[in-house]
């Protein structure tokens, strides 16, 4: 599989900034979630930290604040989406 993370926060210049990873297989955790809720409110929440492991921890990858992962397979389709 291909993973790739786009980071919400640019570079220096300006340019959005991407990694690129290979692996044979993912675990997503979720640390954090954000929204409210309450008595008698639609529940609004979504992850806002997730911990992204390839391999069985040889990439551990922490995304928050609008980082995306695209999990692709070997030809390029992508398969998952993990969203901040």
């Amino acid at each position: 599989m291909i993973v790739k993370v786009e980071w919400s926060k640019p570079n220096s210049d300006g340019f959005k900034m991407y990694h690129t990873y290979e692996c044979s297989e993912y675990f997503v955790e979720i640390t954090g979630w954000s929204g409210s809720c309450g008595p008698g409110m639609k529940t609004e929440s979504q992850p806002s930290n997730v911990r992204l492991m390839l391999d069985c921890n040889k990439h551990d990858i922490c995304l928050s604040g609008g980082d995306v992962a695209y999990i692709m397979n070997n030809e390029g389709k992508t398969i998952d989406i993990v969203r901040t």
